[in-house]
């Protein structure tokens, strides 16, 4: 088997093709563990997982024997072992053995996802929160037996929570009734004929359920429209791995549940959309981060929440995206003050491992300095805090005047 190299290509995946990976990593649709040719599935495969990339990207993979598939965070999520290559006039497709490297973090839900450990008599699906008439027949189709409350969405972006309240009323509704547990599955497409239901399906054979209700089909109630509020851009800054994205997702996340949808702007994602034709030097990084301040500050003007997520090593940038902000509407420093040895060992992307060896130049907190910020609103330390508290500081503060 081949193992991952800094000298293998990379891809960054968002969307359904992320969601895809995670499904097929979590083991729900075993014996699937990687991905195949159209029209060239083995024979004990239940359906078709395609990965479709460009024909260079194609080319350089299979030279090197593999690629490694990453997050929008450029966290390495598995190592794509290069087995086939099909060329069409349309796509190109290849084909391998999946390997997990790192957990994933992205997405809303991310400690309830649906894994085939999970167990119950019970499953009642969901697309939206429940009504009462909805918990009223679950409860009395599982008469006692354990009870599994499924949300489910069709794509569940790194940046998007919209699920987020629906999951947090089956929350609600499970804490009374015995036995209950939820869970949240993104149904991303793994191919273009596998369809949603044939998953849903699957997936839920996993579980080793007598009974699913489906209540998807059910009219969503109509949802009141948020109160009109100031905007406000929220730039989170401190180490790589000092866990500021992680906190960032849970008050989108937070915000989500209650209606008000924010925007994240998380560094290597924004990077590839905003910035793609910026390098690593120090100028090029300070362009960077003026570019994510200048879009945080118009969704801002406009009454949204932008939720920024850098590493903002510098005083003068950090003073220059306040400036900008300040102009249009509120604007809140956390300063995430997690010991620099912290980081390293956490190290999820191994960048502070390449930039000891000395492949990476300029990386913050190894030969390129961190200003600690004196005008921070909130300091914690993801390290010894919990992210509750620190998530409650945010939005206290969010609610104050």
């Amino acid at each position: 088997m081949t193992s991952p190299t800094a000298e293998h290509p990379r891809l960054a995946l968002a969307g359904p093709s992320l969601d895809a990976l995670e499904l097929l990593l979590s083991g729900l649709f075993a014996p699937i563990n990687g991905y195949c040719l159209p029209g060239a599935k083995p024979c004990d495969w239940p359906f078709e997982s395609h990965l479709a990339v460009s024909a260079d990207l194609a080319r350089s993979a299979a030279a090197a024997g593999g690629l490694v598939l990453l997050d929008p965070d450029a966290t390495p999520l598995a190592f794509l072992e290069i087995a086939a290559i099909a060329f069409d006039s349309e796509e190109t497709y290849l084909a391998g053995t999946l390997t997990p490297m790192k957990r994933p973090e992205h997405g809303p839900a991310r400690a309830l996802r649906l894994t085939p450990a999970d167990r119950a008599a019970v499953v009642g699906v969901f697309a939206d929160s429940p009504r009462p008439e909805s918990v009223a027949e679950l409860v009395r189709r599982a008469a006692g037996r354990p009870v599994l409350w499924l949300a489910t969405t069709w794509n569940s972006a790194q940046f998007d929570y919209s699920a987020s309240g629906m999951v947090d009323d089956l929350v609600a509704c499970a804490a009374e009734l015995t036995g209950s547990i939820v869970r949240f599955v993104p149904l991303a497409s793994l191919n273009h004929e596998a369809g949603h239901d044939d998953m849903l399906r699957l997936a839920v054979s996993r579980l080793g359920a007598d009974e699913i209700v489906d209540f998807r089909a059910i009219t969503p109630r109509p949802m009141a429209p948020a109160a009109a509020r100031d905007g406000c851009v929220i730039l989170f800054t401190g180490f790589s791995g000092s866990g500021k994205s992680t906190v960032a997702r849970a008050v989108a996340e937070r915000l989500a549940a209650v209606g008000t949808r924010s925007v994240m702007l998380d560094g290597d994602d924004v990077r590839r959309v905003l910035s793609p034709s910026l390098g690593f030097t120090a100028d090029d990084r300070e362009e960077n981060l003026r570019r994510i301040g200048w879009v945080a500050a118009t969704v801002s003007s406009v009454g949204g929440i932008a939720i920024c997520a850098p590493i903002a090593p510098l005083a003068s940038t950090r003073r220059a995206i306040r400036e900008m902000s300040e102009t249009v509407g509120r604007f809140v420093l956390v300063y995430v003050a997690t010991p620099l040895e912290v980081c390293e060992a956490r190290d999820r992307k191994g960048m502070y491992a390449r930039a000891r060896a000395g492949e990476i130049s300029d990386f913050t907190g190894i030969d390129s300095p961190y200003e600690v910020p004196t005008d921070a609103d909130i300091v914690f330390d993801t390290s010894t805090d919990p992210l509750d508290r620190n998530v409650n500081d945010i939005l206290r503060l969010l609610a104050s005047n």
